[in-house]
């Protein structure tokens, strides 16, 4: 539970970061509950954000979780269950 409260608000940042800079949007226009693919995103613009994420918190994450975990608040979920141990080496390595 405390890695969840430690690291979801982390990963949720980057993620919000990431989604934003690909769209050149602003962080507050983004809800983090919002299905990406009613955002408009598509198999490959979905493709091209999850390399730029697997890249930035240095996992492998495979196109197919971006269909289990529509949202950005889903996959920070995700990512806490199945990454925990490495995210939390990375954000404690100062690679944000």
């Amino acid at each position: 539970m405390a890695e969840h409260e430690t690291l979801a608000p982390l990963i949720l940042a980057d993620l919000l970061k990431i989604m934003n800079e690909f769209l050149l949007g602003e962080e507050e226009e983004v809800d983090p509950h919002d299905d990406l693919l009613e955002l408009g995103f598509d198999s490959i613009s979905l493709a091209a954000l999850l390399g730029k994420m697997n890249k930035k918190l240095g996992v492998d994450l495979e196109p197919v979780v971006m269909f289990d975990c529509p949202s950005l608040h889903e996959l920070t979920e995700y990512l806490v269950e199945n990454y925990g141990p490495t995210l939390q080496r990375h954000y404690e390595g100062g690679s944000r």
